[in-house]
């Protein structure tokens, strides 16, 4: 047979699932604009919330970065620190 097969094609996905793993490289300033847009939306996602949380913090916005992740732990305060 002529190709290759669709299980070597399978095992490179789940042998490596991303060509370049780790975080995402967006600014700050992007992920600080996507968040303050879906805050917007009055959303009470904890999941969503925690992160637009960490996202204030690294922009350097401490009160706001601890307002939303106190709202984002009290709808779920079992959330995991990893998100």
């Amino acid at each position: 047979t002529t190709g290759t097969s669709k299980r070597s094609f399978t095992f490179a996905k789940i042998s490596r699932p991303f060509s370049s793993p780790g975080p995402r490289s967006e600014k700050i300033e992007d992920l600080f604009a996507l968040s303050k847009e879906a805050l917007k939306t009055n959303c009470k996602n904890p999941v969503l919330l925690c992160r637009a949380g960490l996202i204030y913090a690294s922009a350097g916005d401490k009160v706001m970065a601890k307002s939303i992740l106190q709202d984002g732990l009290k709808n779920n305060p079992v959330i995991s620190p990893a998100l």
